[in-house]
């Protein structure tokens, strides 16, 4: 009942804040009293104070915003820079950096029900709310608002489907859940959901079959494989290694810096893996492991992120060159956002994409269509601009 009020009295603070510094020292007292929670291992009084803390940071940037009519709505060049100044005062005052001010800003423009909708879900959940998942939602609505208006690739270049039906390919790739992250669509028991993806498309009767897998599951994974993909043998274990832009999951471990990928190979298939001529120095080879750039660059145009588990195109690129030829099927039973697809067309393959969830279908044909392009950079120049065409679901 005391964990209650004082809840509630903290609600009631932030209702009636009226300056940054109001709001910073509401925040700044919820993540104190949450970092006590966590030491005690209390976990009802974490959940309440990453609330109070996360509604807090809500407010920060809404008051921020409004330190920008300070000047009575003026316009002129001298009364912005005057709003400016003030405002960077303000802030400063209260001990929030610029680019902080701008992230709670941009969580003040979440709608009051969107923002209560996630407050709510994790309440539900017993999980407590956290500054890190609504930030990147929002980063990942923005880049999705600005993936640009193309003209559509032929027809026949790809498809995006929500029919979960198999069909024959040349490669499938796909990096598909497998319970490590804490998502809607992230199966309760990740070893049964490989069994019934896998036992669906073992006929699929491709060259190769490249699946993205974590480090957690990689030997019970194996066993699965093994099981399921008679027609199919192991071939290598693939390394995509990224050691930038990482935090560690847990102090009490190692950074995990790389993913494993299986490399499975039609039993009766002598395709060679290998990369033409003309294509080395294009951040394309038949190496083993795919070392991501330093510093990586995965923030804008193709790469920009729009879903929680999205991999960089080049890596896709990586796979897609190696193991096919242009004119060829890939086949992504897991689309998600369609990396894959913007990968294989990019090469000059054609695409086939699954995804059942209805957002990131249409989000997938979108990406596809505006960064698909044949010899496009990948910071979103489209260099063909006769292409033309529509976009069918089979």
């Amino acid at each position: 009942m005391n964990q209650l009020v004082k809840y509630d009295a903290a609600r009631h603070a932030l209702e009636i804040a009226s300056t940054v510094d109001e709001a910073k020292s509401i925040k700044d007292k919820a993540a104190a009293l949450q970092a006590y929670a966590r030491q005690r291992a209390d976990v009802d009084m974490e959940r309440w104070t990453a609330e109070i803390k996360l509604r807090a940071v809500r407010r920060i940037g809404e008051l921020s915003k409004e330190l920008d009519k300070a000047q009575g709505g003026r316009t002129d060049r001298l009364s912005n820079n005057a709003v400016t100044k003030s405002k960077e005062k303000a802030l400063k005052r209260a001990g929030i950096t610029k680019m902080s001010a701008s992230r709670f800003e941009r969580i003040a423009e979440i709608p009051q029900e969107e923002f209560d909708a996630y407050l709510d879900k994790k309440a539900k959940n017993k999980q407590p709310a956290k500054y890190t998942e609504v930030i990147n939602k929002v980063s990942r609505a923005r880049n999705a608002k600005n993936i640009p208006a193309t003209r559509q690739l032929p027809a026949n270049s790809f498809t995006v489907t929500d029919k979960q039906t198999v069909i024959e390919c040349d490669a499938l790739i796909t990096d598909p859940p497998y319970g490590i992250l804490k998502q809607e669509w992230e199966p309760e028991d990740a070893g049964a959901f490989a069994l019934e993806w896998l036992a669906r498309w073992r006929g699929c009767k491709a060259d190769f079959i490249i699946v993205f897998l974590s480090q957690r599951d990689l030997f019970e994974a194996r066993y699965t494989f093994d099981r399921c993909l008679l027609s199919h043998q192991f071939q290598q274990l693939l390394i995509w290694h990224y050691p930038n832009n990482k935090s560690p999951q847990s102090r009490q471990m190692f950074k995990q810096t790389w993913e494993p990928i299986f490399l499975y190979r039609r039993r009766d298939s002598r395709k060679e893996i290998k990369v033409g001529a003309g294509e080395w120095g294009n951040g394309l080879n038949d190496f083993d492991c795919h070392v991501a750039a330093v510093p990586q660059s995965n923030f804008n145009g193709a790469n920009a992120k729009v879903h929680p588990a999205q991999k960089p195109v080049e890596v896709m690129r990586w796979l897609i060159n190696a193991t096919t030829r242009p004119g060829e099927l890939v086949c992504d039973p897991f689309a998600g956002s369609g990396t894959t697809g913007i990968a294989a067309v990019q090469l000059g393959r054609r695409f086939h994409g699954i995804e059942s969830d209805s957002n990131f279908l249409e989000l997938a044909r979108r990406r596809i269509n505006a960064y698909g392009r044949v010899e496009q950079s990948l910071d979103g120049a489209v260099s063909d601009e006769n292409e033309t065409g529509s976009v069918e679901a089979v």
